[in-house]
């Protein structure tokens, strides 16, 4: 019904659990773009971030690609709980040719109390690729929620810094 009514992007976050499944579907249904939440490649770290399968999540991804969906990944970073996985995750990605997407933990509920010390800020995960890739800033697009990278090669990333890269002065998003 969105599509119909003349709405050019449609986009789906999700946890990916049940994507291999829906993916044609929602495709066939007017979604135009899927972000998948991956916290972590290792399984013992995406259960502890709350994942129920990480097996289902990267199939949901394949499929997403192959119904012609734009696939992106969010990884929310939590220092000391998946911080170590943001060079796996980037080469994963990149492998892949998906986007991925770093996002700075939020204050919200009961990770209010915790986030300074939970914050993994954009600089932070800057300094952490900078050990592995080179890379440059891109300029960032208006209404962008991301801060988008790239590495030698092309290969783009991006970093949704809600507290040091802030976006929700320009944010267009009906969410």
């Amino acid at each position: 019904r969105l599509s119909a009514m003349g709405i050019s992007k449609i986009s789906l976050t999700t946890n990916g659990f049940a994507l291999a499944r829906l993916a044609k579907p929602l495709s066939a249904a007017g979604l135009s773009a899927v972000n998948v939440s991956l916290d972590a490649l290792d399984e013992t770290i995406f259960r502890v971030m709350g994942g129920r399968s990480p097996a289902a999540v990267f199939a949901g991804i394949d499929a997403a690609k192959a119904a012609g969906l734009e696939t992106k990944i969010n990884t929310t970073l939590v220092g000391e709980v998946n911080d170590s996985q943001i060079l796996p995750l980037l080469g994963w990605a990149k492998g892949k040719h998906v986007t991925i997407r770093f996002l700075e933990l939020m204050a919200m509920g009961h990770l209010h109390a915790e986030r300074s010390a939970r914050l993994v800020a954009a600089e932070d995960i800057l300094s952490v690729i900078a050990t592995a890739f080179e890379f440059c800033a891109l300029p960032r697009a208006p209404h962008a929620t991301a801060h988008y990278y790239e590495l030698d090669g092309g290969y783009r990333f991006g970093i949704i810094g809600n507290t040091s890269l802030p976006f929700c002065s320009d944010c267009d998003r009906l969410r």
